[in-house]
């Protein structure tokens, strides 16, 4: 802070120039010149200036003291907000926090910066909230990733600290998914809760089963068991599995399930037959997928008799 004043005219010792905040001096000097500097004030406090002339000549006393108030110029915020955040659905973040006071923000605010960041990695995200408000509402999130968040005010001078960032964390995936087939057609899902659930509710868990081509089934269970009717035998099925909560949805949990073996739907396709010799045939055929075969195949069968019936049909594994 820079003081001038005029000079008087009359001759002097000095001008004793006294600067105090409402509770304590700061800087108390006696001065020849009628200009000072006091340095290392706070930014945007009221300081009291007095400045008492002190006589040179013995008899004339010194004068009355010359006051004056003055402020320092804004700087930025020296603390951040007291933040409270919570995530009242998946999609939806709400952010509190208490206004700083005029020496805490070392000036007048202008305005909250709410910064937030989720958990892919995909940058972080600003918005910024008016100087008179005390929450913000951040929506359109992804209800599968964490966020985290921080708080800091602004003044004209600049943003000052963030507040200690909070992660809001959605579940952890289901734990120790197991499957049993108790048909050739059925299959029973069961699972374990996730461990890291924090404070979160579960209202239930998203069942996904798919072939390699389509989705068999697609629902919302609230128990940790799911049956899945009607499948086809001996058929690889990929199963994923989602916690839904309050907070948001965890990531997805797979397995891979087989269902029990059956007997092959088709015969192999394209046999051909082929007489080698007057004693010896040659057969082949092309192979049937697991899906028609219903399961891994042991052996062929070979069934065979002669036109004239003249023996029994015979039979062979290859």
């Amino acid at each position: 802070l820079t003081i001038t004043w005029d000079p008087v005219a009359y001759p002097i010792l000095g001008y004793q120039v006294t600067v105090a905040t409402i509770d304590t001096v700061v800087y108390n000097t006696l001065v020849t010149a009628t200009t000072t500097q006091v340095p290392n004030l706070v930014p945007f406090t009221p300081y009291y200036i007095s400045i008492v002339t002190v006589a040179a000549a013995f008899g004339i006393g010194n004068s009355t003291a010359t006051t004056a108030i003055d402020f320092t110029d804004q700087g930025t915020p020296s603390i951040a907000p007291v933040t409270q955040v919570n995530r009242i659905a998946g999609t939806m973040i709400v952010v509190s926090w208490e206004s700083l006071t005029l020496e805490q923000a070392r000036g007048f605010v202008t305005g909250y910066d709410i910064q937030y960041t989720p958990s892919d990695s995909s940058g972080p995200v600003s918005a910024t909230a008016p100087s008179d408000s005390s929450e913000f509402t951040i929506s359109d999130l992804d209800r599968t990733l964490n966020y985290t968040v921080s708080v800091s005010a602004a003044t004209t001078a600049g943003s000052g600290p963030s507040s200690p960032p909070v992660v809001l964390q959605v579940p952890g995936v289901v734990q120790n998914i197991a499957t049993t087939a108790p048909t050739e057609d059925t299959l029973i899902i069961t699972w374990d809760p996730p461990t890291e659930m924090s404070s979160f509710t579960i209202s239930g868990y998203q069942v996904r089963v798919q072939t390699s081509t389509a989705t068999v089934y697609d629902d919302t269970v609230s128990g940790t068991s799911a049956q899945i009717l009607n499948l086809s035998r001996y058929t690889p099925y990929y199963i994923a599995i989602v916690v839904i909560a309050s907070a948001g949805n965890s990531a997805e949990a797979t397995a891979v399930a087989f269902t029990l073996e059956g007997t092959p739907t088709i015969a192999p396709p394209d046999l051909q037959a082929n007489r080698i010799s007057g004693t010896m045939i040659l057969l082949s055929w092309v192979s049937i997928t697991l899906e028609q075969a219903q399961g891994l195949i042991v052996s062929y069968s070979i069934t065979y008799q002669p036109s004239d019936a003249s023996g029994p049909i015979q039979s062979e594994s290859a």
